[in-house]
C-alpha cells in the first residue's frame, strides 16, 4: 500500500523530534497555524477598510437566508467579483454551483450553515478560475459532496485547482465530466448537461459547464464564463426549446464579450441573475448586455446583494438582501 502524504508527514516530524531530543529537552512553542490565518484576514480586511473604505465582501443579511419548503430554493450569494450559488430541491436535494473566490469562502460557509447545510449532493465547477472555484476547497472540506461535476477542458493549472482537486479526492465524491447532452436526476430536480460543446476553444473562459435544470414548468440555465463563440456553438447545437428557459443566470458576470444578441433572443429569460462585484474594475455589468436583456428582470449581486429566488414550479418570487420582495 502507497504510503499517503499525512503519513510521510508524520513519519518526518517523528525524526526530527527523535533528532533533537539527542541534543535538548526543551519543546519550542508553535504559533497555532489557525491564528497565523486569522491575522492576515485581519490585515486584509484592514488593507480593504484603509484604501477603499469599504470591506471586501458584504455580509449576507439573515433575511434571505431562509428556505421555504415544499418549494425550489435558489440563491445567488454575494461573493463580490465571483459566482456561487445553491440550488435546494423541495425534498432537500442540493447542488452547489461554483463556489466564488477565496476571500468570500469564510462568509459563504457561514451562510451554508445557516440554511442548515450539512452536505452537498452535487457540486458543479463550471471551470477552475479562482472566482469561480477559489472557495471550493475550503467549502468541500467543510461539507463535502456525493458528486462533483467538471468540465472535460484542460486548463492552465492554478493554486486553487489543486487545492480543489485535493479536495474532491479526500471527500471521496464520484466525478462527472459534463459532456454535452448528459442528463442526471436528483430527487425532482432533472439536470441536462448542455456544454463544452467542444474542447478546442482557445478562451478558458468557453471550456465553461453550461447546464439546464428543470423543476416542474420552469427552467433555469447556468452558463459560467462562456463567451459569444460558445453561445454560437450552443445555438448551433440544440434545439432552442432546450435553451429558453425562465431564469437565467447571466454569463461571465455581464461581460460584453458574453450575451450576445442572438443568444439572449433564443434563450429569452423571463428573469436574469447577474454576478458581479460592486464598482469592479472590468465594468461589468456592460451597458450592452443590460440593454439586450432590456425584457428581462434583472437581479445583480452588485446592488442586490444575495439573491434568493422561489418557485412552486410554474413561476418564482424573489427576495433580496436589502429585503425587498420581488
Amino acid at each position: 500500500m502507497a504510503e499517503s502524504r499525512y503519513s510521510r508527514s508524520a513519519s518526518n516530524l517523528k525524526a526530527k523530534a527523535e533528532t533533537k531530543s539527542n541534543t535538548t529537552k526543551k519543546h519550542r512553542w508553535r504559533f497555532p497555524k489557525w491564528l497565523l490565518s486569522l491575522a492576515a484576514a485581519a490585515v486584509l480586511v484592514l488593507v480593504c477598510l484603509i484604501v477603499t473604505g469599504r470591506l471586501p465582501y458584504k455580509p449576507d443579511d439573515s433575511s434571505v437566508l431562509n428556505v421555504e419548503p415544499a418549494a425550489l430554493n435558489v440563491w445567488f450569494f454575494d461573493v463580490g467579483q465571483g459566482d456561487a450559488a445553491l440550488v435546494m430541491g423541495p425534498e432537500g436535494e442540493t447542488i452547489l454551483i461554483d463556489a466564488g473566490p477565496g476571500l468570500s469562502a469564510a462568509r459563504l460557509r457561514v451562510s451554508l450553515h445557516a440554511l442548515g447545510i450539512s452536505a452537498f449532493d452535487c457540486a458543479i465547477f463550471t471551470h477552475p478560475h479562482e472566482d469561480h472555484i477559489g472557495g471550493a476547497d475550503d467549502l468541500l472540506q467543510a461539507f463535502g459532496a456525493k458528486t462533483v461535476i467538471l468540465s472535460p477542458g484542460v486548463f492552465t493549472p492554478s493554486a486553487s485547482q489543486m487545492r480543489m482537486n485535493v479536495e474532491i479526492a479526500d471527500c471521496g465524491a464520484e466525478v462527472i465530466e459534463a459532456l454535452p447532452g448528459r442528463m442526471l436526476t436528483l430527487g425532482s430536480l432533472k439536470l441536462i448537461l448542455l456544454a463544452p460543446c467542444s474542447v478546442e476553444y482557445e478562451d478558458e473562459n468557453d471550456l465553461s459547464v453550461v447546464v439546464r435544470i428543470e423543476y416542474g414548468d420552469i427552467s433555469l440555465l447556468f452558463t459560467g464564463d462562456i463567451t459569444e463563440a460558445a453561445e454560437r456553438d450552443l445555438l448551433a447545437l440544440y434545439d432552442p426549446v432546450i435553451l429558453k428557459c425562465d431564469l437565467l443566470k447571466v454569463g461571465h458576470h455581464g461581460s460584453a464579450g458574453s450575451s450576445s444578441e442572438d443568444f439572449i433572443t433564443a434563450v429569452s429569460p423571463g428573469y436574469a441573475v447577474i454576478s458581479a462585484g460592486a464598482d469592479n474594475e472590468y465594468g461589468h455589468p456592460a451597458p450592452s448586455v443590460l440593454q439586450r436583456l432590456k425584457y428581462s428582470r434583472i437581479f445583480r449581486t452588485d446592488r442586490d446583494g444575495t439573491i434568493h429566488a422561489v418557485s412552486d414550479g410554474t413561476d418564482f418570487i424573489f427576495y433580496t438582501e436589502n429585503g425587498e420582495k420581488k
